[in-house]
C-alpha cells in the first residue's frame, strides 16, 4: 500500500518523503516521542536529559524527521468513540489511474478522513473516515462523491461493526 500524504502528489516520487538512515540516538528519539512525550513545560529539554544529548539537537532531529516526513505530525490520539466520534467507516473507491491524484487532494481535504491510501485493483484509493454519527457518514461520502464526480458503484462504504485496535506503536530502540 502507498500512503498518500497530506499535500503531497501521489505518482511523483520526487514528491514523496525522503528515507533517512538512524543511528541509535535517532531511534531512541523516536521512540520516547511515540510511546511517551513528556508533558511539561521544557519537553525538549526532558528528552535532551534523557538522551544525554543538548536541547538543541533534540529540536535538529525532531525537524530533520520531519523534513524528511519520518514524522508526519506531533499531537495527541484520542480514542475517537470517547469524545463524540462514534461512526467510522472503511471507503473504497475505482478511481482513473490518471485522476488519482485530483481526487486524493479532493479527499485530503476532509479533516476527518484519514489513512488515504492507493492500492492495487478495481478499487485503487481507500481511505477512513470518522463522523459523529453515521447520517454525518452518510452525508459526507454523499458530497464527496459528488466533489470527485464518481458514480455510486464506483464507491463503497465499509462500516466499522467493531473495533478490535486503535493504538499502532513501533519498536524502534532496544529495551
Amino acid at each position: 500500500m502507498t500512503p498518500i500524504p497530506q499535500n503531497q502528489k501521489t505518482n511523483n516520487p520526487q514528491t514523496q518523503p525522503q528515507s533517512l538512515v538512524l543511528d541509535a540516538t535517532d531511534k531512541k528519539l523516536l521512540q520516547i516521542i511515540q510511546d511517551k512525550f513528556p508533558i511539561v513545560a521544557q519537553p525538549y529539554n526532558e528528552i535532551s536529559h534523557q538522551l544525554n544529548i543538548p536541547e538543541h539537537e533534540v529540536i535538529y532531529r525532531i525537524g530533520r524527521f520531519i523534513e524528511t516526513g519520518v514524522v508526519l505530525r506531533i499531537g495527541p490520539n484520542f480514542d475517537s468513540a470517547k469524545i463524540g466520534l462514534k461512526a467510522s467507516t472503511l471507503v473504497a473507491l475505482r478511481v482513473a489511474e490518471e485522476r488519482i491524484d485530483e481526487v486524493a487532494q479532493i479527499i485530503n481535504q476532509y479533516d476527518n478522513i484519514s489513512h488515504n491510501y492507493q492500492r492495487e485493483g478495481e478499487y485503487n484509493v481507500w481511505f477512513t473516515l470518522t463522523a459523529q454519527n453515521a447520517e454525518e457518514i452518510d452525508r459526507v461520502l454523499e458530497q464527496l462523491r459528488q466533489k470527485i464526480k464518481i458514480a455510486k458503484q464506483g464507491m463503497l462504504n465499509l462500516p466499522t461493526s467493531h473495533r478490535f485496535k486503535i493504538n499502532v506503536t513501533f519498536q524502534l530502540a532496544s529495551k
